[in-house]
């Protein structure tokens, strides 16, 4: 525990208002690309659409899940864009993990930021910057990942429903 403690200490020194200033100023500008339009918006996002893709490819892998490999390139899909896709086969066990893996690049795009983004100095730090913006601004899991995991989250709280009635747990 004190290993932890003493990690949050260092982490807290080093990561200044500026820094995290920064890291905004890329997911707000990421915010304003939505706007200007879809090819303009995936660019600027790319860095962020290929680490959200790759944490799922990775956790299917882990899972045995069988995965294609992770499409990066936005394509139409009728009325709506996909920024980025992999297939791989869902089941109850595996849907979770590998639909909500985005969440995993909230502390790795911390990680990067400490020990890769806030070290480097000139062009090199806007070029990490956006990095780590962009690695927080995918951190969360799409709609589609959302409709992915959420059979398998009515099963699981049915479960545990049925464990809590019948005094199982």
């Amino acid at each position: 525990m004190w290993h932890i403690h003493k990690y949050w200490l260092i982490s807290a020194n080093y990561f200044e208002l500026v820094d995290t200033m920064f890291i905004l100023s890329v997911m707000a500008g990421n915010l304003i690309f939505n706007r200007v339009g879809m090819w303009p918006y995936s660019l600027v996002t790319l860095p962020g659409t290929i680490t959200h893709e790759l944490s799922h490819f990775f956790m299917a892998k882990l899972f045995f899940a069988n995965p294609s490999f992770p499409a990066i390139f936005p394509r139409r899909e009728g009325d709506y864009w996909v920024m980025g896709s992999v297939s791989f086969s869902p089941t109850i066990l595996n849907s979770i993990p590998i639909a909500l893996a985005p969440l995993l690049l909230l502390p790795v795009g911390w990680l990067f930021s400490l020990y890769v983004f806030i070290p480097a100095t000139s062009w090199e730090y806007a070029i990490y910057g956006w990095i780590a913006g962009n690695m927080f601004y995918a951190c969360l899991p799409s709609s589609q990942d959302w409709k992915v995991a959420a059979p398998a989250f009515v099963v699981l709280i049915a479960g545990f429903a049925f464990a809590l009635y019948f005094d199982i747990v």
